[in-house]
């Protein structure tokens, strides 16, 4: 499920991830992205993870999923935030994540709230904009 969330310049798309997570239904939300109409580059994303089973994934599916790179959405310079549930499930986003943020140029955090996830972005674009 997609949500764009916020009006204009302050918005982010939230995407929820299904209960069962596979790396080929991840591939296809992070491709679909791009066909959300209120969509554009480098908006912020929200992961939101804390109902789905990415505790339950393989070294093999982390490892996989890790390496996916694809050219739509242009993501590059984006704010990510990833929100899951527990502790565990946080080592494993930022393993993930990581991997992404040395091939992509973004700024990715884990967080275990959506409220913390989104008070980042906010703090991060009046960091960027100089309104701290």
């Amino acid at each position: 499920m997609y949500e764009i969330v916020g009006i204009g310049s302050d918005s982010y798309i939230r995407i929820e991830m299904p209960s069962m997570v596979t790396v080929s239904a991840a591939m296809e939300l992070y491709r679909q992205m791009a066909e959300v109409p209120e969509y554009r580059d480098g908006m912020p994303a929200i992961w939101d993870m804390r109902h789905s089973n990415i505790g339950e994934l393989s070294a093999e599916e982390i490892k996989e999923l890790s390496a996916y790179r694809d050219d739509p959405p242009i993501r590059e310079g984006a704010l990510v935030a990833t929100v899951v549930s527990s502790e565990g499930e946080r080592m494993i986003a930022k393993l993930i994540n990581s991997s992404f943020e040395s091939a992509i140029d973004q700024t990715r955090r884990v967080f275990r709230s959506l409220e913390e996830a989104e008070a980042w972005i906010r703090s991060e674009r009046n960091a960027a904009s100089g309104d701290r």
